[in-house]
């Protein structure tokens, strides 16, 4: 199990990865890629279109799903009101808390904070890629990474 960690804080740290997931006994190749845009913003809600890409459209809307909140937590959206990362050493912060990320990324803790998802385009071919809408809680996000000591409150 210290094994597979190492590996997963690994394979998180750098800034486009790939990474083997197991949820519910199935294996998942997930690749985080830039391919995420600002849409809108509502108090506090961010939309954000998103791509995924897998052999099934389930796995491919968790890839885009994914897809954006990493991309919202280690790299910032541009043009949006969080174009700066959330947190700001993905390294530091896998490496203290590899389960309470794990957890929220890979275990569908994300779920909490996510308003909307909703496939836009979808492509098929050897593997399907979909365009999906994602809209996050950053208020809620945020509070939760302070909670769990990734991220400082403002200010402090």
């Amino acid at each position: 199990m210290k094994i597979f960690n190492l590996l997963l804080v690994l394979s998180l740290a750098s800034c486009t990865k790939t990474a083997t997931i197991n949820n519910n006994q199935e294996s998942v190749n997930y690749y985080r890629d830039g391919k995420v845009n600002f849409l809108t913003s509502n108090k506090g809600l961010l939309t954000f279109s998103s791509e995924g890409t897998a052999e099934k459209t389930d796995k491919a809307t968790y890839h885009a799903e994914i897809n954006a909140l990493e991309n919202l937590l280690f790299k910032g959206i541009q043009g949006s009101p969080q174009e700066n990362p959330l947190i700001s050493d993905e390294g530091t912060a896998l490496k203290e808390n590899p389960t309470v990320l794990k957890n929220l990324i890979f275990n569908y803790g994300y779920k909490a904070f996510l308003t909307e998802s909703q496939i836009l385009e979808t492509f098929k071919g050897n593997t399907v890629t979909v365009v999906q809408r994602v809209t996050f809680d950053i208020p809620a996000l945020r509070i939760y990474l302070e909670k769990n000591n990734i991220i400082r409150k403002f200010g402090l």
